[in-house]
């Protein structure tokens, strides 16, 4: 015989039903790994792989939040976003629960090419190389 499996529908429609309840971190991050499991055991890319070891916080009540570091990760979440989701109301027993999705911007480190510009950086972090220079009348301008 052959068992009748409930669709998507239904069990959103369950889900939706359950009482609304509070969840912790651990909680959250307990059933991120757990979702991060279940979607390794099938074929995955090695870019949902490096997004599952980031780590998903609790921000608000009802919002739990990953931080990624570029626009083609959010993209790949994206496309798992909806089961994610419902995944995590199912575990966390709390049809409220929504998902943010940051991305971080990372930071441009000035390069330093031309001595005046590497002196000035080091006079900033030792303000004394600035009394030496005086005081031994060096010219860092060639």
């Amino acid at each position: 015989m052959l068992e009748a499996k409930p669709d998507d529908t239904q069990e959103a429609v369950a889900v939706s039903q359950l009482p609304s309840s509070d969840y912790t971190q651990d909680q959250v991050t307990e059933a991120w790994q757990k979702f991060a499991q279940q979607k390794s055991a099938g074929k995955i890319s090695d870019s949902l792989k490096m997004i599952f070891k980031k780590p998903l916080l609790k921000r608000e009540e009802s919002v739990v939040e990953i931080e990624l570091s570029t626009d083609i990760e959010r993209k790949f979440l994206k496309v798992e976003e909806t089961e994610l989701v419902q995944f995590l109301r199912k575990e966390l027993s709390n049809p409220t629960v929504t998902l943010r999705i940051t991305i971080k911007e990372a930071e441009l480190k000035q390069r330093l090419y031309t001595d005046k510009e590497k002196f000035n950086y080091l006079a900033e972090k030792q303000p004394l190389l600035l009394k030496l220079k005086e005081k031994l009348y060096l010219d860092t301008d060639f």
